[in-house]
C-alpha cells in the first residue's frame, strides 16, 4: 500500500493538468487530464481492492480464531450442562468438536450430554465412540459407552466396554458398579 500510495502521489505531481497552467497548447491540457483522471481512478480501484482483500483477511482470521478456540464452547457445554438444559449442552460441545476435533475430551462431554436428551443415545454412542479412537487408553470412555449400551438395553455390549475398561484400569469403581448393575 505505501508503495501504491508513494507512486500515486509521484504520477499525480507530474500529471497534474494544473502543474502545467503556463502551457499554451490546449491539447497537452487535455492529455494531462485525461492522463490524470486515468491514474485517479486505477489508484482508487487498486485502493479499494487492497482494502477488501485486507477486510476479507482480517474476516477470516477472526473466524479461525474463533472456530480455533473450543475450550471457550467447552466451558459454555459445562455451564448447561450443570444447569440442567442438556439441549444447550449438546449444541455448545458439538461446537467444542468442530472447533477441535482431536480433543477426546469434548467427545467425551458430548456423548454425556447426548445421553441425557431423549432419543438422542445412538448420538451418544457415536460421540462415545470418538472419544475412544481419540483416546484407545482412557478407561473412562469406555465405561461411558458401556453406560450408553446399558440404556440401550444392549447388556452383553455393556458388559464388554466395562470389561474392557476394568482391563485398562482394573480399580475403576464406576466399571464395578456398573458391572455389578449388570449381573444384579
Amino acid at each position: 500500500e505505501e508503495t501504491l500510495a508513494r507512486n500515486y502521489y509521484r504520477l499525480a505531481r507530474e500529471f497534474h493538468p494544473d502543474r502545467h497552467y503556463t502551457s499554451t497548447d490546449p491539447s497537452l491540457k487535455d492529455k494531462l487530464t485525461l492522463i490524470f483522471d486515468r491514474l485517479t481512478g486505477v489508484y482508487n480501484s487498486l485502493r479499494e481492492a487492497a482494502e477488501r482483500k485486507k477486510a476479507a483477511f482480517a474476516a477470516e482470521n477472526s473466524e479461525k480464531t474463533a472456530v480455533r478456540n473450543g475450550s471457550e464452547y467447552f466451558k459454555k457445554g459445562v455451564d448447561a450442562f450443570r444447569s440442567g438444559d442438556f439441549q444447550a449442552a449438546v449444541r455448545a460441545f458439538r461446537a467444542a468438536t468442530e472447533a477441535e476435533p482431536a480433543n477426546p475430551r469434548y467427545w467425551s462431554h458430548l456423548s454425556l450430554a447426548y445421553s441425557k436428551v431423549k432419543g438422542a443415545l445412538d448420538d451418544a454412542e457415536k460421540a462415545s465412540l470418538e472419544a475412544i479412537r481419540l483416546e484407545p487408553g482412557n478407561a473412562d470412555h469406555l465405561v461411558n459407552l458401556g453406560t450408553i449400551y446399558l440404556r440401550k438395553g444392549m447388556k452383553d455390549k455393556a458388559r464388554e466396554q466395562l470389561q474392557n475398561a476394568l482391563s485398562l484400569d482394573p480399580g475403576n469403581a464406576r466399571a464395578k458398579k456398573m458391572i455389578e448393575k449388570i449381573k444384579g
